[in-house]
């Protein structure tokens, strides 16, 4: 039975207090110039990766759990509310098992905070964490 999970990508890069970035956004840090403000946003250090459920007697799966969270100015991830699981065919115990597991990982992200002008500032971010389950 092959089990893995994987990360997919921090999206959406939106700054929790100032909608400077309206455009997609990857784990690594961007610098953007507008209304003369300098904006950094949120850089990565460690990403641990939910454990995928054991023994799981279903059929072959590749579920992704959506997470919106907001990556705090002082290095906290916080307010994690679920967007949506996709297929939205998933089976409600699997998803609520996976969903818990996708929270707890989100809480244990380690990152340097972003900035704007040089002043750490709270970010909105969007985790999709991806499953693959087979027999």
């Amino acid at each position: 039975m092959k089990k893995s999970v994987t990360l997919l990508a921090l999206i959406s890069g939106l700054t929790f207090l100032v909608p400077l970035l309206a455009q997609s956004q990857t784990a690594s840090t961007a610098k953007v110039s507008a209304n003369g403000q300098n904006f950094v946003s949120a850089a990565i250090t460690e990403r641990p990766e939910p454990k995928p459920p054991e023994n799981y007697p279903g059929p072959k799966i590749k579920p992704t759990v959506v997470l919106r969270v907001v990556f705090r100015s002082w290095g906290e991830v916080t307010n994690i509310k679920l967007v949506k699981v996709l297929p939205k065919d998933t089976p409600k115990d699997l998803s609520k098992d996976l969903v818990k597991r996708c929270k707890e990982a989100a809480k244990q992200i380690k990152f340097i905070p972003a900035t704007r002008d040089g002043e750490a500032v709270s970010m909105l971010m969007q985790l999709e964490y991806t499953f693959e389950l087979d027999k």
